[in-house]
């Protein structure tokens, strides 16, 4: 008998989710805390598109495996479908190496599958990616190639790694004044319109779905971006974002969101998402002038965001000084979509459309 045959999963119950949020307190190895009872609520029962799942392997009443589904709205070649993010695969460390992610993983997509999800994508890290692809009849999308774009702001978490922590804060001062000043000469010298207006935005604008719909409509994959999925994402979500408007001659011509991620030893902020009509990609570079600050403020570690490197807004984002560092590992069942999905050359794919930000 296989070791995954000694195994089933089965679909939570509300009743589950202290335990699931217990499991991710010991289990979950990234930046910041993850896994609250509320993340779960939101995305996964409130879900505006669709009734999400987590679907478990207990062993006697102890959860030792997850993965979640998260249903989603996908604008694909203009045409609206539902689709879902696989995620949240984890296995307690006493458990491994038993096939419990994949029959995690199997599961979830078949409930996908069998609720009108068409297309199911993840964005696995390099560790887990092999299991994806080996076993999952998950592959890459090479279309898409976002990349992760990063502006460092301070070195100290690497720095206490390898040397005494007063060394580090000293070193770390000098590169954050260095990096200060860089940056301060290179945003001086990037032209932004006086024409924008950049405010805050408590609230979604009338003309919302109106931008929304021009926006769009550039792009051959974007998840989609109308009122409704951005008052669940962004509004309603448990964790605080800024929503940031841009205007031009009163008309809304773009926006972004950002929010800090913070742990015992980071204090990163993320710009989330950003979108912007077809042509008035330059109007990103007062929102970004409008973030750096709020950064240096803060005294972030880093600022960073994924963008597909055939956007116009690339362009925009490596001439205001951030770098390009990893691919990010977009991957799909190969189901019959999947063909269509490869065959987009227009992306726009951003943090926000995974739901761990």
């Amino acid at each position: 008998m296989s070791n995954t045959a000694r195994w089933s999963a089965v679909p939570f119950k509300t009743e589950d989710l202290p335990a699931i949020g217990l499991f991710f307190k010991r289990n979950y190895k990234g930046h910041g805390s993850y896994g609250s009872v509320g993340l779960f609520q939101w995305k996964i029962i409130d879900n505006v598109h669709a009734l999400g799942v987590i679907n478990l392997v207990k062993d006697d009443d102890t959860i030792v495996a997850t993965t979640s589904i998260t249903p989603k709205s996908l604008v694909l070649n203009g045409e609206r479908r539902l689709c879902a993010e696989i995620g949240d695969t984890y296995t307690a460390a006493s458990h491994r190496r038993q096939g419990m992610s994949i029959l995690v993983i199997d599961e979830g997509r078949r409930y996908a599958v069998s609720r009108g999800m068409d297309l199911v994508y993840s964005t696995p890290n390099d560790q887990s990616l092999p299991g994806f692809e080996r076993k999952a009849n998950f592959k890459l999308v090479p279309s898409a190639n976002v990349r992760v774009l990063v502006i460092p702001l301070g070195l100290k978490a690497k720095l206490e790694q390898r040397v005494h922590w007063a060394i580090a804060n000293i070193l770390d001062s000098m590169f954050y004044v260095g990096a200060l000043l860089f940056l301060k000469a290179r945003s001086a010298l990037v032209a932004t319109s006086e024409s924008i207006e950049v405010s805050e935005l408590k609230e979604l604008p009338d003309d919302w779905d109106k931008f929304v719909a021009q926006a769009q409509a550039q792009y051959d994959f974007i998840l989609s971006r109308d009122r409704h999925s951005m008052a669940w994402r962004f509004i309603q979500n448990p964790n605080k974002y800024i929503v940031l408007g841009l205007r031009k001659k009163e008309s809304l011509v773009g926006y972004a969101v950002y929010r800090y991620s913070v742990d015992e030893s980071r204090n990163d902020l993320v710009i989330a998402d950003y979108l912007t009509l077809p042509g008035e990609e330059d109007c990103l570079r007062s929102v970004l002038k409008v973030i750096l600050n709020a950064a240096l403020k803060h005294r972030a570690s880093s600022i960073s965001l994924w963008c597909a490197e055939s956007s116009a807004n690339f362009r925009v984002f490596r001439r205001f000084g951030f770098l390009a560092r990893s691919t990010v590992n977009l991957i799909c069942h190969q189901s019959p979509v999947a063909a269509e999905v490869n065959a987009c050359r227009k992306w726009h794919f951003t943090m926000s459309d995974t739901d761990n930000i």
